[in-house]
Parts: structure tokens; sequence; C-alpha cells
């Protein structure tokens, strides 16, 4: 029985579901390359000999530990930019409002990829192993283990810079808010408006993967103005807060 509360969280969100998402552009990208990867190391194995077979299988192998052991570091770095500009304030007012689970998302979003990072390295420490052993050569089983180990690389690259992505434009969205226009709002207001700013960020950030980072940041105002509306029912409150938000965002 497996215990990590973090893999659970995985499962019980599917966040594993990203894998195999041919929806988004990382999915894609990553099939349509490891069926073309697939293809010419199959060839080229067919046209070599075992010596040389095992010689460039051990040197792709090794490099590519390497290499993915590199972009676990990056994503450990990008992990450290989300959370380090997650203050106790916002985390106060997701708990407020029952909201734990997007920070839970985002989190998990960090955690396949380290797992995937993980399967990769263990998947080539296993191929370099075999290399060793005086067996002749299965074409199914090479094409099989190729086409994984070459989609979840290529994925794990393409899921990096949507991380990427994410974590600054969250970064600039939290941040959002200068320190000199805090007398503008009540401190009531201001966290009526924080809990519109966590609610619109769930629903333009996380719920919709097809926007544009561009796109994602006008549907974040235009969903913090909806809720304005729909929230305050003082139209002076709601004057103050729309201003506050056109200070922050500009007035286009």
């Amino acid at each position: 029985m497996i215990k990590d509360s973090s893999f659970k969280d995985m499962v019980r969100f599917k966040k594993y579901k990203d894998v195999y998402n041919f929806n988004s552009i990382e999915g894609i990208v990553a099939l349509i390359s490891s069926i073309i990867i697939t293809i010419v190391i199959t060839i080229i194995i067919s046209q070599t000999s075992i010596d040389n077979v095992n010689t460039i299988i051990r040197s792709l192998t090794k490099d590519i530990g390497i290499a993915m052991i590199g972009l676990l570091g990056f994503v450990v770095t990008g992990l450290a930019i989300l959370t380090s500009s997650i203050s106790n304030k916002i985390m106060n007012i997701v708990m407020k409002r029952n909201k734990l689970e997007i920070i839970e998302r985002i989190l998990l979003s960090f955690y396949l990829l380290s797992f995937i990072i993980a399967s990769v390295v263990t998947l080539s420490l296993f191929s370099y192993m075999i290399t060793f052993l005086n067996i002749s050569i299965n074409f199914i089983f090479v094409a099989f283990l190729t086409f994984i180990l070459s989609y979840l690389i290529i994925f794990s690259f393409f899921y990096s810079v949507a991380l990427v992505g994410n974590c600054i434009q969250i970064f600039k969205i939290i941040n959002l808010i200068d320190e000199s226009y805090d007398n503008n709002l009540s401190p009531e207001e201001k966290n009526l408006y924080n809990s519109f700013r966590i609610t619109a960020l769930e629903q333009s950030f996380f719920s919709n993967n097809k926007l544009s980072q561009v796109q994602k940041i006008h549907e974040y105002k235009k969903v913090i103005c909806v809720l304005i509306d729909e929230e305050c029912k003082d139209e002076l409150q709601k004057q103050r807060m729309k201003g506050y938000v056109n200070m922050c965002f500009g007035d286009n």
C-alpha cells in the first residue's frame, strides 16, 4: 500500500491524465515526435551490428540520465519560485474560501513532472544495464522501450516550459497589487478583493488550458470584474474596487 500522500493526491485529482492529454501542445508534440524517433531508431538497429547497437544505447541512455537529473533541479527551482510568491495572506484567504485544492493542483504539476523525470532516469539505467546481457535483440521490446522513453522525455521538456509560463504569470498576478495602492481599499474590501482574485485565478488559469497566457490575463481581469458586480451590493464599493482593478491592470 502506497503511503505517499502526494502520490495519493495525484491519483485523487487524476493529475496523471496530463501525461496522455492529447489536447495539449506537450501531448501532441510528444506523441508525434516519439513515433518518428521510434521508427528511426528501429531502422537503425535493424541495419547495425549488436555491438554498435549496444554502444549507441549506452551513450544515449547515459546522456539522457544526466540531462534529466539536471531538469529535475530546474523543476525544484521553479517550485521554489512559485511557493515563495504565495504569501501567508493568500493562503489564509484560500483556506477560508475552501479553495486549497487550487494550490494543491498547481503543486501537483511539479510533483507529476518530478515523478516522470525519475521514471525516465530509472528506465535509462535499466536500458543501460541490459546492453551488457548476452541476448538477441527483440525489436518489439526495443521499439516499445524507445517509444516510452522518447515520449516521456519530450513530454517532460514541453511540460516544463508550460509550468515555467504559469509560474511567471502567477508570480506577476500575485504581486500585481503594489503596496502603494493599499490605502485605496478598506481592510474588508482588500480581503474581499483577494478572494475574488483566488476565484478568478482558478477559472482563468487552471480551468482552461486552451487559452494563451495573454488571454488568460484578460480573462482573469474579466472574471474579477464580474465577481465585483455580483458580490458587491454597494455601488460606491463597486466603483472603488473596479478602479483598483484598472489601477493594477490598466484600463484596457
